[in-house]
């Protein structure tokens, strides 16, 4: 039998997501929601079939995650196709609008050698969503974020700026695994969060300043643009 679970009728078969509190439940409800919002797409094969396997335990590329993101902060990229991307491995590619928008917000782990189709780490995807959403970074203190996270970490204002929000935390053993790649599930539960935080912003009245609220999602694109 194989390993793969229709996600998406999976997700849609839990009646009551709160009889079920399991970490695979809550993954479950975090893809439901992104794939209402128009966040996570149908998967396609080959021949262009929807397969509805989000396949979770696939690694997600910067330019996967970034797609997510974008679409996440409601950014508009419509007229991003007509704007000659500079990143080298996005040229011609169906990530190259979204990589355009990455370029003109200046998000600085965008630059022209990033090769786009590798995996991001959980680290550097935890960046990538306070960049696009413009949220101001707590600066982590003296001591360690967690115990693979020190201060002195490249992403650790970012990730400590995370964990005060509730969208991340360390397994059982209180490690993060910043340098690991992130798979589809964590990024879907974690994004699933960041907007479960966004509802709650204006009910706060957050101390972060910079970031504006969203408005309701709305797809984007009605075209099919690769993964997700």
């Amino acid at each position: 039998e194989s390993k793969k679970k229709n996600i998406r009728k999976e997700a849609q078969s839990s009646e009551d997501p709160k009889r079920d509190t399991s970490p695979r439940s809550q993954i479950l409800q975090s893809i439901k929601k992104l794939v209402t919002l128009g966040i996570i797409n149908d998967n396609k094969d080959k021949e262009g079939k929807v397969t509805s396997e989000l396949n979770p335990e696939s690694e997600t590329t910067f330019a996967e995650m970034l797609k997510m993101v974008l679409l996440l902060a409601k950014k508009d990229i419509s007229d991003m196709d007509n704007v000659r991307v500079r990143n080298t491995s996005a040229q011609g590619q169906w990530s190259a609008p979204y990589i355009a928008m990455a370029e003109q917000l200046k998000i600085p782990m965008f630059t022209k050698t990033l090769n786009v189709n590798m995996p991001i780490t959980r680290g550097m995807a935890i960046q990538l969503i306070i960049d696009v959403l413009d949220i101001e970074m707590k600066e982590s203190s003296s001591r360690r974020v967690y115990r693979d996270v020190p201060s002195r970490y490249p992403y650790a204002s970012a990730i400590t700026t995370a964990v005060q929000l509730g969208w991340v935390s360390a397994d059982s053993n209180g490690f993060f695994h910043p340098n690991v790649s992130i798979t589809r599930a964590e990024a879907a539960d974690i994004l699933a969060k960041v907007i479960e935080w966004q509802d709650d912003v204006p009910k706060k009245k957050s101390i972060f300043n910079r970031f504006n609220p969203i408005e309701p999602l709305k797809r984007v694109s009605r075209r099919s643009l690769g993964f997700l």
